[in-house]
């Protein structure tokens, strides 16, 4: 089985990855190395490794080029970078860790982003879109981008509570379906 690592970038990104631990219904992904990277990790210096499935980054901190050890995509074959764009972390850090993982040799790195709602405003969407440009700029294997506000209108009972959960399930399910058309 091919070893892949699904990272969290940010609140939204870390939220979306609990969301595949909790309703994920292949192996590939319940069996996935899973990485919380966030800011707000005030107990972990740069980071920590749990056990072979949990990390947590503390992006405040850390310098990805000198603070992970060597080995940290060792044997891990393909990354899929999960954020919210719109705000600061996931817009920032995201085409970083992308780049990153490719710098690393990992052989297929991916970013499945969403884009804000229109509640969010203007000022996050356009934040959103510069992050999706620079994202595109990286040539990955696979860049999705799905549209929140696009999302809620398939949905007729969505509603600021569970409008989140939603675009949470719509990235697993594009995972899922990308993992399913590579066998």
């Amino acid at each position: 089985m091919k070893k892949i690592m699904i990272i969290g970038v940010g609140g939204a990104g870390c939220n979306m990855a609990n969301t595949f631990r909790r309703e994920a219904k292949s192996d590939s992904i319940i069996n996935a190395t899973y990485v919380f990277a966030d800011h707000r990790q005030p107990d972990i210096d740069y980071f920590q490794r749990v056990d072979d499935t949990t990390v947590y980054l503390n992006l405040y901190n850390i310098d990805l080029y000198n603070d992970l050890p060597e080995d940290f995509f060792k044997d891990v074959e393909k990354v899929y970078v999960l954020a919210g764009l719109g705000g600061h972390t996931g817009t920032a850090w995201t085409p970083v860790i992308a780049q990153f993982a490719k710098f690393s040799d990992v052989k297929y790195v991916s970013a499945i982003v969403t884009t804000p709602f229109v509640f969010e405003g203007e000022k996050h969407m356009a934040h959103a879109l510069d992050g999706l440009s620079k994202i595109k700029e990286l040539h990955l294997d696979l860049a999705i981008a799905l549209n929140n506000e696009k999302l809620a209108k398939q949905y007729a009972n969505i509603n600021f509570a569970n409008a989140f959960d939603y675009a949470d399930k719509a990235v697993l399910a594009a995972i899922d379906e990308n993992i399913k058309s590579e066998r």
